[in-house]
């Protein structure tokens, strides 16, 4: 099973097995810190490492208050 590392300067980088691609890795990843949508900016020549514009909601824990997001450049390399 493929080994990605999930990193961005807002958190620590993480380390997680995942069957699917970068993308599935990165949601799986990135879901509980709530994550909303992301896209890809950039691939690696050699396609082990990509670059996504990450939306994340602010307040990913108060559902009932008004949405307000932010966007971050989140990278995520296939180490194994």
């Amino acid at each position: 099973m493929p080994k990605y590392i999930i990193s961005a300067e807002a958190f620590e980088p993480i380390t997680l097995d995942c069957p699917g691609c970068s993308g599935d890795a990165l949601k799986l990843a990135l879901e509980p810190k709530g994550l909303l949508a992301f896209r890809v900016q950039k691939r690696s020549p050699n396609g082990l490492s990509y670059w996504f514009e990450v939306d994340f909601n602010k307040d990913c824990h108060n559902s009932n208050s008004e949405t307000r997001s932010y966007s971050q450049l989140v990278c995520v390399n296939k180490i194994a």
